[in-house]
């Protein structure tokens, strides 16, 4: 099974839509669509990693040659953890995508940290 194969398969399992996906990912939908025709593959690691991450595999099944452990389809059901997790992904995506200055880059995390920090005193 090739990686495009294998990407467009667990995207399916765990009911992502390419858009939803690539917006996870950081990267365009275009871009998506051409990993899973297998006509390109990302060069950056981390973003492997961020694939192997959100459909909780090994990055070696992800890119090695052969199948993957079959695992039941991932309840997407909006709970804190997930939100949280699907937030950690935006913001490492949006971070490694050069978008930011260093300067906004350093206002999300303080935004970020001040709402941590302030629900966690009210509780």
């Amino acid at each position: 099974m090739t990686f495009g194969e294998k990407l467009r398969v667990l995207r399916r399992r765990d009911g992502y839509t390419q858009a939803e996906l690539a917006e996870l990912l950081g990267i365009t939908p275009r871009t998506l669509i051409n990993y899973e025709r297998g006509r390109c593959c990302p060069k950056q690691t981390d973003l492997y990693m961020r694939m192997a991450d959100l459909f909780d595999v090994k990055m070696q099944e992800l890119i090695g040659d052969g199948v993957f452990a079959s695992r039941p389809p991932v309840d997407r059901g909006e709970t804190p953890a997930k939100e949280a997790r699907a937030l950690v992904l935006r913001l490492n995506a949006l971070f490694s995508g050069g978008v930011l200055a260093e300067e906004e880059r350093d206002r999300v995390m303080y935004a970020v940290s001040e709402m941590y920090w302030r629900a966690k005193n009210v509780r």
